[in-house]
């Protein structure tokens, strides 16, 4: 039934997004904790406050897509394995 699978496609999606939301939060939360124990000492490598879109230098928002993917396929990729 086209509508049946048209749902279930739809719900896999919504799973997708929500994992790929969440695997782009927790790289975010790494970088930014990482960041800013680093900087706290003087000895964070990367500053990106010069660049649009920064959140106290550590972070960039415009890598959000980036992290998104990244997370999806390492979760593709580590879950071949099994």
């Amino acid at each position: 039934n086209k509508i049946h699978r048209a749902k279930l496609n739809a719900e896999e999606i919504e799973h997708e997004m929500h994992r790929g939301g969440i695997y782009m939060t927790g790289i975010f939360a790494a970088e930014f904790g990482t960041g800013m124990f680093l900087k706290h000492y003087d000895m964070c490598p990367w500053d990106y406050s010069n660049t649009p879109y920064h959140y106290k230098g550590v972070i960039r928002l415009d890598y959000a897509p980036v992290w998104f993917l990244t997370g999806l396929i390492y979760e593709k990729l580590l879950s071949a394995k099994k």
